[in-house]
Order: C-alpha cells, then structure tokens, then sequence
C-alpha cells in the first residue's frame, strides 16, 4: 500500500470515528428533547419524550394524585413494551447482526415532577416577561 493510500484509509477511519461521535452526540441530544402541550381550555398539560413516553401529566391542583398515578401507569407500561421490544432484539445483538437495539431507554423518573406553573399560578421568577428580555 502506497503512503497515498494509507494516509487516505487513515483519513476515512478517523472521518468515520468523527462522525460516530457527532451521529452519538446528535442521538443523546434528540433523545433529551420534550415536547409540551395544554389542552384548549388550559385544564390538562402534558410533557412527552421524543418517542411520545408521557413524562408528565397536569390535571390542575384537584388531581393531582390521579395524575401522578397515570403517569407512573403509562411509565411501567412503556418500560414494558421497550424490555419486550429490547428482548427480540437480543439474539441479533448475540449473533453481531446489529450493535444494539434501536430501541431507546426509558426516561428515568423525575425526582419531582417538573411542570409549568397552572394558569392560576404564579410563575417563578425566572421566566422571562414582557420586553425586557
């Protein structure tokens, strides 16, 4: 192989390299996402992960136990459909057919439920108002 070629293969591996890491940093960012959404009339506020997992649930101050609950019930359930979803992709991970399942890892649980103040609320005082910002 001529010094041409080699410094050619050893430009394209570490192009390769450079852009797994870029592909990686992408993948972890877009995957810390969160989309928010309030109902119409500002009585539900929901926050998702990019896979559409529910990670928070706002129902106003009168539910919020009920809320709480639906949450932790749609959280085991996406737990569940990603560890059976991960299970059939174990023998093509064993076999080196793929490096991992496509199917990324449940959010972990807030420690507190972080969720934008209800409409009868005061926000905190780092929310931006007005022309000032």
């Amino acid at each position: 192989m001529s010094a041409a070629d080699e410094f050619r293969r050893m430009h394209e591996d570490a192009t390769r390299r450079d852009a797994d890491k870029i592909i990686d940093m992408v993948h972890g960012r877009a995957m810390d996402s969160r989309g928010h959404a309030t109902s119409p009339d500002g009585t539900v506020r929901v926050t998702v992960d990019p896979t559409g997992a529910l990670l928070t649930l706002d129902l106003g101050h009168a539910h919020r136990a009920l809320a709480d609950r639906i949450v932790e019930t749609v959280r085991t359930a996406v737990r569940r459909a990603r560890e059976e979803a991960d299970g059939l992709y174990a023998p093509l991970v064993d076999l080196g057919l793929v490096a991992r399942s496509p199917v990324p890892p449940a959010p972990a649980a807030p420690a507190a439920p972080a969720r934008p103040p209800l409409p009868d609320e005061e926000p905190p005082p780092t929310y931006l108002r007005g022309a000032d910002w």
